[in-house]
């Protein structure tokens, strides 16, 4: 806003050394405040466009993330993710559509089992040991190993449809029977989480926060997992701004600059009279009838 006025100002008083003959002003009274005003802005678009040059190139997304991530929001938010989402989906209490010809059931089952486990999740039972299996009939969804789910109907083809359609109305229903991390999930969700990731998963192509989930909010399926967490995803669209509005407002620094040393050159002189513009009027006359 600040820079929007100046800029108003910087144009009417140029408009007005312009018109400083007409009004039989000398040009000093417009000129001066013109050549303040552009070098003050010229002076501090520069500087804020190199701070903001390097800034985008200085800030790592180690710096960025570290406090964002230590932070309780950010954690809490990571432990719900795993619990509500990457637990669930595609478990007997969220079970996943197997797609048509079977091609959703196929892309996940294709992960590597590594990747799977880390997310405490197996493609099927059968990569399951007999103490995990054990544990699963016993624990459910809050077993230490999940096996995947998938059914052709009554299935659900992302986490947001599963959660409108069933989640959400057992969090009140069964509230007796949930385990603290499943309380504290449903908190979370309950002040807005699944507003804030939606959003931040659509503006910014990513899906969770600190780290990079199993699977999407609401994005499908097909779509396969997420490549990229949503602090990082952040990070690289803040930096790449910084720096470019960075340069611009170091090219529009240097032209408002440029102004304030061509006002020198506005400063000599003052308004023409009125006999010296009938002089010049009949001076032209005369050399026009030669």
């Amino acid at each position: 806003m600040v820079v929007g006025l100046l800029t108003l100002l910087t144009a009417l008083l140029g408009c007005c050394v312009c018109c400083s003959d007409k009004w039989k002003c000398p040009k000093a009274c417009f000129a001066v405040p013109f050549g303040i005003v552009t070098f003050v802005m010229g002076v501090a678009l520069i500087v804020l466009g190199g701070l903001a040059v390097s800034a985008g190139s200085l800030l790592t997304p180690e710096t960025f993330k570290g406090p964002i991530c230590a932070s309780a929001k950010a954690q809490d938010a990571v432990a719900a993710y795993t619990t509500a989402i990457d637990k669930v989906m595609c478990s007997e209490e969220c079970p996943c559509a197997q797609g048509a010809g079977r091609s959703n059931q196929e892309l996940w089952g294709a992960l590597d089992t590594a990747i799977l486990r880390k997310y405490a999740r197996a493609a099927n039972r059968g990569q399951m040991t007999s103490t995990e299996n054990k544990n699963y009939q016993a624990q459910g969804v809050e077993a230490p190993v999940v096996p995947f789910t998938w059914k052709q109907t009554g299935a659900y083809t992302s986490w947001g449809e599963c959660y409108k359609q069933v989640l959400k109305a057992k969090e009140q229903t069964d509230a007796s029977t949930r385990t603290a991390s499943q309380k504290s999930a449903d908190a979370f969700f309950q002040r807005g989480g699944f507003n804030f990731l939606k959003q931040i998963e659509h503006d910014f192509d990513c899906a969770g926060v600190c780290t990079v989930p199993l699977f999407y909010v609401t994005k499908e399926l097909s779509t396969g997992p997420p490549k990229q967490e949503c602090i990082e995803a952040m990070f690289d669209t803040i930096t790449s701004g910084m720096s470019l509005l960075g340069v611009i407002a170091l090219i529009t620094g240097l032209f408002t600059f440029a102004g304030f040393i061509g006002s020198f050159a506005l400063c000599g002189g003052t308004a023409a009279t009125e006999e010296e513009e009938e002089e010049n009027r009949k001076q032209q006359e005369i050399e026009l009838a030669r």
